[in-house]
């Protein structure tokens, strides 16, 4: 072999064992990114989770007071009705002691 060709020779193998070292740094490169882009895609997944539950939770507490000022507002009719039937009571025992 010519002193030229191991030259050439030497020079392909170093280009070569060079790309062989790019595609291996690249590939690296390349794995950070798409875990990069699949830790964005979990978190923002994480944060419609999140937003879905604060609006899960805020419509449970919208539901808690509203059953909480019906209960509030039977307690009172009930109260109400109560109160008139003992005045009645009265009425009618003043009625019926007065005869």
């Amino acid at each position: 072999m010519t002193k030229t060709a191991k030259i050439i020779l030497w020079l392909l193998v170093a280009v070569i064992v060079g790309l062989v070292a790019y595609s291996v740094a690249i590939q690296d490169k390349v794995k950070a990114w798409n875990d990069l882009l699949q830790s964005q895609a979990r978190i923002e997944e994480l944060e419609k989770i999140i937003a879905d539950a604060q609006f899960s939770y805020s419509i449970a507490e919208t539901s808690k007071n509203e059953c909480i000022e019906s209960w509030d507002a039977q307690k009172e009719k009930a109260h109400d009705d109560a109160e008139k039937a003992r005045l009645e009571i009265k009425e009618l025992q003043g009625f019926l002691m007065s005869r």
